[in-house]
């Protein structure tokens, strides 16, 4: 199953239905997955929410002209936030992990275990996770249950989406308010730095990286690198949000444990800035190229190659 546009599809509308029933399917089947091998619990809710990911993306692009958006993208919403209580508190740790793995067997003598024990039960993680050989809690396999219901229920409504434009014009304008959201934020973040910013402007950036990929086929190699630009950009913008969360539960441990916990987090705070900073200085000037263009007159030009490659 490929997440994209295809050079056979004639009319946008069962593309559109093609792509979203396609993502439903991925998520059902690592649902059932799941089911199957308990062990495979926290994969399947990663896969889950992804798959809502896409779809939502999907939904953006044709937005204007569907009629059906606003019930559509509140639908694979709520299915992706109804399993995020067990990926935040991961992300949260492997965090923490990522950030302290080379002090193991040689580091600073720091209470980190101490810490990292405070940290578990901050986020309500008291269950060894997949990888590490846990079946995962019973609450996220009943949530995954729950969603499977609702992917059923979502799949059947997907066959009763309507565009009220054709070709490009049911693109194009999605396209472009995408884009104009992603340049409002970079703009609102250079007005005003700071971690929240920075996660509003990836959110919106991450929504182009599945529109690029989605119309990949227009003209494969530049847009398979651009894909790949906006690919490591949200990654490292990702790393950036998940350090300023993990911060803060850092310091909400530290101001319950002991001195040494408290140092030990002092430390764990110094890297994790350290390592913002850096993220900054690398994401910053690509995120500059990936927006130099006006939304526009992007999408106008996105345009002209999707008639060259419908046309063939």
């Amino acid at each position: 199953m490929s997440y994209r546009f295809s050079q056979q599809d004639a009319c946008v509308e069962r593309a559109l239905r093609r792509i979203a029933t396609e993502q439903v399917d991925v998520a059902l089947g690592a649902i059932a997955q799941g089911r199957a091998d308990p062990a495979l619990a926290d994969h399947a809710v990663h896969e889950v929410r992804k798959s809502c990911k896409k779809v939502r993306a999907l939904l953006r692009l044709g937005q204007p002209a569907l009629a059906d958006y606003g019930d559509a993208d509140a639908c694979f919403a709520g299915l992706a936030r109804g399993l995020s209580g067990s990926r935040d508190a991961r992300v949260v740790m492997a965090s923490f992990e990522r950030l302290t793995a080379r002090l193991k067997g040689g580091g600073p003598d720091l209470e980190l275990s101490a810490l990292c024990q405070s940290l578990k039960a901050g986020v309500g993680l008291p269950y060894p996770s997949s990888a590490e050989g846990g079946a995962g809690p019973p609450q996220v396999l009943h949530a995954l249950d729950e969603a499977a219901g609702r992917l059923e229920a979502a799949r059947d409504q997907i066959a009763g989406w309507n565009l009220s434009l054709t070709g490009w014009e049911a693109l194009g304008p999605g396209l472009a308010k995408t884009l104009a959201k992603a340049t409002r934020a970079r703009d609102a973040l250079v007005r005003k730095p700071g971690a929240r910013a920075r996660h509003d402007l990836r959110k919106h950036l991450k929504y182009n990286w599945y529109h690029t990929r989605l119309l990949a086929p227009l003209w494969p190699g530049p847009f398979r690198a651009r894909a790949a630009s906006l690919a490591q950009v949200t990654e490292d913008l990702g790393e950036h949000h998940d350090l300023f969360v993990l911060c803060g539960h850092v310091r909400d441990a530290a101001s319950k444990g002991k001195r040494g916990c408290r140092e030990a987090a002092d430390y764990v705070l110094r890297r994790a800035a350290r390592r913002q900073r850096k993220l900054e200085r690398r994401v910053d000037p690509e995120i500059a190229r990936l927006l130099v263009r006006k939304p526009v007159g992007l999408a106008r030009d996105w345009g002209r190659l999707w008639s060259i490659a419908m046309d063939r």
